[in-house]
């Protein structure tokens, strides 16, 4: 998320995050890119590699059977 400060407009904020102004006000359900306020909590989409990290499926045992030797 992003709080709007004294002096942010839409597209400067869009463009500081790299989104079109279009993509930042449909993200946020603005339809008129003047309605923004001191205050307002706008969404942000998420950055590569900030997703959380899932841990790593467990590992698998595996059994390596001995070659058969002549009776």
């Amino acid at each position: 998320t992003y709080t709007v400060r004294r002096g942010d407009t839409l597209s400067k904020i869009a463009s500081r995050h790299g989104l079109s102004t279009q993509q930042l006000a449909s993200l946020n359900g603005i339809r008129q890119y003047n309605q923004i306020r001191v205050g307002q909590r706008l969404k942000l989409p998420g950055r590569p590699g900030s997703a959380p990290i899932e841990p790593a499926p467990a590992a698998q045992e595996v059994v390596v059977a001995a070659a058969a030797r002549p009776a």
